[in-house]
Formats: C-alpha cells, sequence, structure tokens
C-alpha cells in the first residue's frame, strides 16, 4: 500500500502505456454502472409473460428505492466485463467468446432443466428438487469430463483451452436453475436476463480492449525488443573493451562492465518475464487450430534461444571482466591493432543486424571478416589467448543473434 501511495512521486517507475490501459478498463466498468443506472431501457429491460419486452422502472432513472434493486442484472454485466478481460487482446477476445457461448449454453440448460423437473411449460409449476439435483449432477460431471485433460494434468484442474466454456457452462447452469428453483425469480425472466447482462459484459470488454493502446502477445515487436536489448549490451561490452584497450584503464572498464552486467539482467529478466506473460496469455483457450496465436511453436522457441543468448551475453561479461583486470601480460602494438580491427569488425556487425536480410546488409557483409581478425589473434603469437577467446564467443553470439533476425525478419514480411 505504501509503495503505490509513492508511487506518483517516482517519475522513473511510471509507466503511462500501463497508466493507460488501467484508465481504459476503469472507463468500462464506468460505463456499464451508468448504462445500469441512468439507462431506464437498459437496467429495466425484462420478459413478461407473453415474451414481449417490460419496462420495470419507468419513473426517473435517478430515483431508486431501497426495496427494489436498481436493474435486474444484479451485477453480472460488471462481472463478465470484468473477468472476460485479459492483459492481451487475443485472450480477450478468445475468453469473451468462450463466455458468450458458454453463458448462453448454460442459461438454455437451466431454462431446459426447469421444464424437465417441472413437468410442465407453466413458469410458475413448482420444481422436483430432486429431480434438479439429478440432472445437475449429471450434466456437470459431463461437462466436467470433458473439460478436464486426460492423464496426470488431470489433477492440475480444467484444460486451459477449454476451460472458460467449461466453467462457466457449469456456473451459468447451476446458478440459473437454483434461483429460478428458489423462487428468487420467474424462470424466463432469469434465464434472459442473464444472457443479455453477459453479453453485454464482454462486448464492452471486447470493445475496451480493441481501443488503443492494446498488448497483443502474438506479435513479435516485444521479442524484436528483448533481442535488441542482448544485441546492444554486447555492444556497448564491445565499446568498453575497446576504450579499455586504448586508455589502459582496467579499473573503470571492471567498474562499467559490472553495471553493464548487472543492469543487463535486471532488465533482461523483466522483459523476458513480460514476453512470456503475453504469449501465455494470448495462447489460452486454443482450442480450434484457428484460435492458436503460436501454430507451429516458433515464438516459444525463440524466447528460449533468446534466453539462452541472454546468458551468453553474461557469461561473456564475466569473461571481459576477467580479461581487462588481467594486467600481468601487455600487449604489443601489433596485438592491440589486431584486437582493436577484430572489436570494430564486430561492431560494424552488431550496427547492422537490425536491417539483417537486406540488400544493404549483403553489401556490409561482404567486406566483413571477423573470423580472420580472431585468427590474426593467435597468429601473431599472442600470449594472451584470452582475448582471441573473447572476439570468438563474441563472434559466436553475433551469429546466433543474425539468425534470429532472419527469423523476425521473415515473420515481418
Amino acid at each position: 500500500m505504501m509503495m503505490n501511495l509513492l508511487l506518483p512521486f517516482q517519475p522513473k517507475k511510471w509507466n503511462l502505456r500501463a497508466a493507460a490501459m488501467a484508465v481504459k478498463f476503469a472507463l468500462g466498468a464506468t460505463i456499464l454502472v451508468i448504462c445500469s443506472v441512468y439507462w431506464v431501457q437498459y437496467r429495466g429491460f425484462a420478459i413478461d409473460d407473453s415474451g414481449e419486452a417490460a419496462d420495470d422502472h419507468p419513473s426517473d432513472p435517478v430515483t431508486i428505492t431501497l426495496d427494489e434493486a436498481p436493474n435486474v442484472y444484479s451485477g453480472w454485466n460488471l462481472l463478465s466485463y470484468i473477468f472476460a478481460t485479459t492483459p492481451t487482446l487475443e485472450g480477450t477476445l478468445k475468453k469473451g467468446s468462450f463466455r458468450i457461448l458458454a453463458t448462453a449454453c448454460g442459461a438454455f440448460a437451466a431454462w431446459l432443466a426447469i421444464i424437465v423437473c417441472s413437468g410442465s411449460y407453466d413458469a410458475t409449476a413448482p420444481v422436483n428438487v430432486y429431480g434438479l439435483t439429478a440432472w445437475l449432477t449429471i450434466t456437470t460431471g459431463i461437462a466436467s469430463y470433458f473439460g478436464v485433460p486426460s492423464g496426470p494434468a488431470a489433477f492440475m484442474g480444467l484444460d486451459p483451452a477449454t476451460s472458460s466454456f467449461t466453467l462457466y457452462f457449469i456456473m451459468t447452469q447451476s446458478l440459473c436453475a437454483l434461483e429460478i428453483a428458489l423462487g428468487i425469480g420467474e424462470r424466463d425472466v432469469i434465464v434472459a436476463n442473464r444472457v443479455v447482462a453477459t453479453v453485454t459484459g464482454v462486448l464492452m470488454s471486447m470493445l475496451i480492449a480493441v481501443i488503443p493502446p492494446r498488448r497483443r502477445g502474438g506479435k513479435i515487436e516485444p521479442f524484436v525488443g528483448l533481442l535488441r536489448l542482448i544485441e546492444g549490451t554486447l555492444k556497448e561490452g564491445l565499446h568498453i573493451m575497446l576504450e579499455n584497450n586504448e586508455k589502459d584503464d582496467s579499473d573503470t572498464a571492471k567498474g562499467r562492465l559490472n553495471e553493464l552486467r548487472d543492469a543487463f539482467i535486471s532488465q533482461s529478466h523483466q522483459d523476458k518475464a513480460d514476453v512470456e506473460f503475453l504469449l501465455k496469455d494470448a495462447s489460452k483457450h486454443n482450442a480450434l487450430p484457428f484460435l492458436k496465436v503460436d501454430r507451429d511453436g516458433r515464438l516459444s522457441r525463440s524466447l528460449e534461444t533468446m534466453t539462452l543468448l541472454a546468458a551468453d551475453v553474461c557469461s561473456w561479461i564475466e569473461f571481459a571482466i576477467h580479461v581487462a583486470e588481467d594486467e600481468d601480460v601487455k600487449l604489443s602494438d601489433k596485438e592491440n591493432a589486431v584486437f582493436r580491427e577484430g572489436v570494430e569488425q564486430l561492431l560494424q556487425q552488431l550496427s547492422h543486424l537490425a536491417h539483417t536480410g537486406t540488400d544493404a546488409d549483403t553489401e556490409h557483409a561482404k567486406g566483413l571478416d571477423v573470423k580472420g581478425a580472431v585468427g590474426d589473434m593467435t597468429n601473431v603469437g599472442s600470449r594472451r589467448k584470452e582475448l582471441g577467446l573473447l572476439l570468438g564467443s563474441a563472434l559466436f553470439i553475433c551469429k546466433k543473434l543474425e539468425k534470429e533476425e532472419i527469423f523476425f525478419a521473415s515473420l515481418s514480411s
């Protein structure tokens, strides 16, 4: 609580995108509340005995008496809006669609159960509670059977691919049937209004999700952002080593590399967690092939690859710190020249990674010979094998980064 109160006074922690998302969410809930309180035709919607729409509250919309509810929805429109909203656009659209379908099927099942268990189409006929209990037990069991995955995964609960449909079908059928059986409301009124309330809330959540700013778990931008962070960190590390080679200031280089490593670990962990969370949310409710966001699993595999690349960069920085603080052996002028050439070649390659796959990149690559520069570190007879290894490992990381750039370029084309 205290951290949230202090947040307005900490500009560095402000997140305008997250704030805009929160304002959007609050706006949708506010609109539903306003409709429920002030819009007479909406809040008084009901079904009378003849099946026609009726207005239960023709009086002043601001007047709400204590002996009656302000509307017949009992807040289900707000609950549907809240629980249909997820962090991503894909997740909201899919979960909302399952919610509408499950509510319609559950309400119809409850309506049919009351008719069967009362033995009459008359909405006022008494309901056989034993028959209704048996009906709910059987239908809930069947829905749970198809909604729970097979094997040991069944112990973990409902199948994420169909969990929304199973859960809301069971909940809607049970609540509607019990409310009707207990005499809280008439059969047709409860069923119709529950469906209308749910559809209203879900459609509002979908509308709010479509309005910018929006988050999409299947978009490649968050993945590319993580890739740019890895490339930028390696590039900064090479710059530090190049400056250390020119100025021979190992203490400064060591301090900067330590700061770079700590900042990179913190930021990469946060970015990876965000990308993973969004992809996981967007990948839920994928019972049908066209609902899958990561159909062939390439985005998941790319995220695993970048996790390994981030670990490689951390290891490279650790090794660079070891090289920077080792003052036992001094480089000759020829060794310094070869080392600078290798670093400069690597920096050029990193600078052009964002253009991988383009004609400009092809022309640029013809002039690079990083591998030859790495080999020259050995050919000049340097006693510092670490420098050749440092350049070689950086070259290896560059090649892996290039493959990821090519992969994302193919996705965006």
